[in-house]
């Protein structure tokens, strides 16, 4: 019974991190607009019937978990923007994205967002995934870290060709951008063996804007 007790105040603590203080800054993005309608769009589609704080606390811990993980795309592609916009940019597009929640129907849930409490909810590991095997844990930890080590590489290699595209004629541009080409490729290589169907999204988001931003140049 105790056990029980536990296990449950544990499931609640878990709940309790989809409804927390006020917006995150870190949802801003120069884009407007579009971006802004889009971006509120997608996480409603994440919610689903979930429009009150209420609804998210009778979640089970798998339906949490999988609300989490889908809300994370769409708020890591804001916060990656954000990292290269001026902070007078973050203001106005700030304004326009708390407006949009605003005349959500989701606006109770909306406005409890926080991308590291969101991203702490998606990396839990839901009832069966809680049942795998040690080699298979340390697996995925390597995994949760090449992730990350990748995510810093892309963030780089994006920076590199925006430089090139402004300066073509930097021959220290060109050699920086050609050491960090040969590093793709071996990093490619290496998410081969991070088969997951959740890391294969997000290697296949990466790799989709690497080959974006090598296409502008």
């Amino acid at each position: 019974m105790f056990k029980q007790i536990k296990k449950m105040k544990k499931l609640k603590q878990i709940f309790n991190l989809m409804s927390v203080a006020i917006i995150a800054i870190t949802l801003t993005t120069s884009c407007g607009g579009g971006k802004v309608k889009t971006t509120v769009s997608q996480l409603e589609e994440c919610l689903g019937s979930n429009k009150t704080n209420d609804d998210l606390r009778n979640l089970s811990k798998e339906q949490a978990i999988e609300i989490a993980r889908c809300m994370l795309e769409p708020m890591e592609n804001i916060k990656e923007e954000v990292d290269n916009m001026s902070s007078e940019d973050q203001a106005i597009f700030g304004k326009e994205f708390t407006d949009a929640i605003n005349k959500s129907e989701y606006k109770e849930v909306l406005e409890g967002m926080n991308y590291n409490k969101i991203k702490k909810l998606a990396s839990l590991e839901s009832a069966d995934e809680d049942n795998s095997s040690a080699s298979a844990n340390e697996s995925s930890s390597d995994c949760d870290q090449f992730i990350e080590d990748y995510e810093d590489f892309v963030r780089k290699y994006i920076k590199i060709i925006k430089k090139m595209k402004a300066n073509p004629s930097d021959m220290s541009i060109l050699t920086e951008y050609t050491e960090m080409a040969s590093e793709a490729a071996t990093m490619q290589t290496d998410a081969a063996g991070c088969t997951d169907a959740k890391y294969s999204r997000k290697l296949g988001r990466l790799a989709t804007k690497m080959a974006n931003a090598a296409a502008e140049m």
